[in-house]
């Protein structure tokens, strides 16, 4: 492990969009998920704890200039406590809205100082569902649309939220676009709000970019190369200045963000 260690990081060092090395994603959280490793987990944490340390020495010994970050999320070194519910330091993965079916508005019950993962699934648009499922199969309920979803709740999520924001869609091809508008909005209200709680939170990624086949899933751009609506609302809430009004204790505020290396001047018209 050691050599793979040596030989990656020196490979990879000098990339220009590296910011930091990370240990693993979410192997602290997974060792209390499954019965193997919750029946063992003095084992389980003793042997994470090692390979921790060991890559931890290696990325200092090849690329010191760059900070090693033990896991994601994680409070910081040696706490390995709940990044996915606390808030307060480190990194955290948000996943309640998806996962735990709670509404949009819970993104903004939450100030991460940087949520490092969160997502909101979409259908593929009709021109990639047409690639892998006959006309006869154009429901989202039908075997080879269900073989293209691996999130054994996903198209129950979607269609469950669906009944909170709008008026269920008329038609298959209504339901997919639908669900893109969805999932936009769910991303977009994070982000904006997250953004607006700057300098508490100073950073933030959404699950996922693209995927690695035609799927139902969290992607903003679909296996095609195709732009889900999610990616053209990220053009927006991720542009260097963002305005947006955030409901708080005192009502509706307005909330202006510049993240460009220059000031710049905000007039109400």
């Amino acid at each position: 492990m050691r050599e793979e260690l040596r030989y990656q990081v020196r490979r990879l060092k000098d990339h220009p969009s590296l910011a930091l090395w990370c240990g693993d994603n979410e192997v602290i959280g997974a060792i209390g998920w499954y019965d193997e490793s919750k029946a063992n987990r003095e084992r389980y944490v003793v042997n994470y704890d090692r390979l921790n340390r060991v890559l931890a020495e290696e990325v200092e010994k090849a690329d010191p200039a760059r900070r090693f970050w033990p896991s994601s999320p994680c409070n910081g070194d040696l706490d390995f406590g709940d990044a996915w519910h606390d808030d307060g330091k480190g990194d955290m993965h948000f996943w309640d809205v998806w996962h735990s079916g709670k509404s949009f508005d819970a993104y903004q019950c939450v100030k991460p100082r940087f949520c490092s993962e969160f997502g909101y699934q979409s259908w593929p648009s009709l021109p990639t569902v047409k690639t892998f499922a006959p006309d006869g199969d154009w429901n989202v309920t039908s075997p080879s649309f269900e073989s293209h979803q691996k999130n054994a709740r996903g198209n129950s999520i979607i269609t469950e939220m669906f009944t909170r924001y709008f008026r269920f869609p008329n038609g298959f091809d209504n339901m997919l676009y639908l669900s893109q508008v969805q999932q936009a909005m769910a991303i977009r209200t994070a982000s904006e709000f997250w953004r607006a709680q700057k300098p508490v939170n100073r950073g933030i990624l959404y699950w996922q970019l693209n995927d690695c086949w035609p799927v139902s899933s969290w992607s903003s751009i679909e296996y095609s190369g195709r732009w889900k609506m999610l990616h053209y609302h990220a053009r927006h809430f991720f542009a260097p200045q963002m305005a947006t009004f955030i409901h708080d204790s005192e009502g509706l505020s307005l909330h202006v963000v510049n993240d460009s290396v220059k000031p710049c001047n905000f007039a109400a018209k």
